[in-house]
């Protein structure tokens, strides 16, 4: 059971660290601007610090939808081997973590950095 927590848990940082790693090139971004940025106004290509942060903010977005696709069917597993005793907290914590990486496509942050 001890050994599902970690797992759930190390699953969970994969999306916390692309919003992290994407939302510290937004502010800094700012920071150099004077202002936020929005969708084409600067394109983030211009921005000093992109080539700093671009295979970073890429590399854990790649990494997140890899864990993603294990996350799924581990949680499954997980599920079946434990119906009766399921421990919802560690499975709650990396579902919120995906879950706002998710919902963070849809901001102008990516909107932004995907131009």
């Amino acid at each position: 059971m001890k050994n599902w927590k970690i797992t759930f848990y190390l699953f969970a940082v994969s999306p916390v660290l692309y919003v992290v790693s994407l939302f510290t090139f937004y502010f800094h971004s700012a920071i150099q601007l004077g202002f936020f940025p929005t969708y084409s106004q600067p394109d983030p290509k211009e921005i000093e610090v992109y080539e700093i942060y671009q295979p970073i903010i890429l590399t854990f977005l790649n990494i997140w939808f890899v864990s993603l696709l294990i996350w799924i069917p581990l949680v499954l597993i997980y599920w079946l081997i434990y119906l009766k005793k399921t421990i919802w907290k560690h499975l709650l914590i990396s579902a919120i973590c995906f879950l706002i990486a998710f919902l963070s496509i849809f901001t102008g942050v990516t909107e932004w950095f995907a131009d």
